[in-house]
């Protein structure tokens, strides 16, 4: 049997459309929603216990699954904080204090989650900051909206829920094999060669490395970054590719160099490493 869930109707915002996409992801994928402000109905389902009742209805009830945030009687915040929860912070808190998140996520996942989408939409809801993602959900808004794409919406808020749970795997899987790669150079220098997925963040966040070389083996090439905002290749290289950039560079193996300075493409690692120390030299 479908998980039963009551939202408001006319225009949705980002806190119950993530609110529901959060159910659906961590709770149960088979939904059945209705959208109403119908306050006989509301009355009725609110002391049901076994529906859910989101961003409407005037009542915070975790225990009867009811989480609205706009009754005057509302103050709850997050923890050590001044942030007040939206139906969306309200919802996560209920999954994560009764153990649902913790079957899909771990403590770190579900610590990136708080600070970089469950607060910020907290925030935004409230009018306490800006969450920029919340106009691509708004633009499913139409003059007269229907079921059919406000479910539009929780679709895409799920994809984004997997999207990011996905990304705050592999940080933490990164984070976690930061001693697997080479430094040369004092640090300067980051040799990475494990293949991870999106592995350089994790290395300008958590080293002092300026210059970040990496083998990309579906390409057979190495890649070297300037991951520091006064770091780049020198000027006359920008732009260049093949015998011309390894005739000014003095290097072998040139491959290309982005016009912008921040990227070198090169074909071995021996080069990869004299393009770092060169454009070290040149910092």
């Amino acid at each position: 049997m479908a998980t039963k869930i009551i939202t408001h109707g006319g225009g949705f915002h980002s806190d119950e459309v993530f609110a529901i996409a959060l159910i659906k992801e961590y709770f149960d994928s088979d939904i059945e929603v209705v959208r109403t402000r119908d306050k006989t109905f509301l009355k009725e389902v609110l002391e049901c216990g076994d529906t859910w009742v989101i961003d409407v209805g005037g009542e915070f009830a975790p225990e009867k699954k009811n989480f609205d945030h706009h009754q005057n009687t509302f103050n709850d915040k997050w923890l050590a904080s001044d942030i007040l929860f939206s139906s969306c912070g309200l919802v996560w808190m209920y999954l994560k204090s009764n153990g649902y998140l913790s079957k899909h996520l771990s403590p770190y996942q579900i610590n990136e989650f708080e600070e970089k989408l469950i607060k910020r939409i907290d925030l935004h809801d409230n009018g306490a900051g800006k969450w920029q993602p919340s106009l691509v959900f708004k633009l499913y808004n139409r003059e007269s909206n229907t079921l059919e794409n406000f479910m539009e919406v929780v679709a895409t808020a799920v994809r984004y829920i997997q999207n990011s749970a996905y990304h705050f795997k592999t940080e933490e899987e990164n984070q976690s094999s930061l001693y697997d790669h080479t430094y040369l150079d004092s640090g300067k220098i980051a040799i990475v060669t494990n293949g991870a997925f999106n592995v350089i963040p994790s290395v300008v966040k958590n080293t002092p490395s300026q210059v970040a070389i990496e083998y990309k083996e579906d390409e057979d090439t190495w890649s070297v970054q300037c991951v520091r905002r006064w770091v780049s290749a020198p000027e006359a290289w920008r732009g260049l590719s093949g015998s011309e950039l390894e005739a000014v560079s003095g290097i072998q193996g040139m491959i290309f160099t982005h016009r912008a300075g921040h990227l070198v493409k090169v074909s071995n690692r021996d080069s990869a490493i004299a393009v770092a120390r060169s454009i070290l030299s040149n910092t």
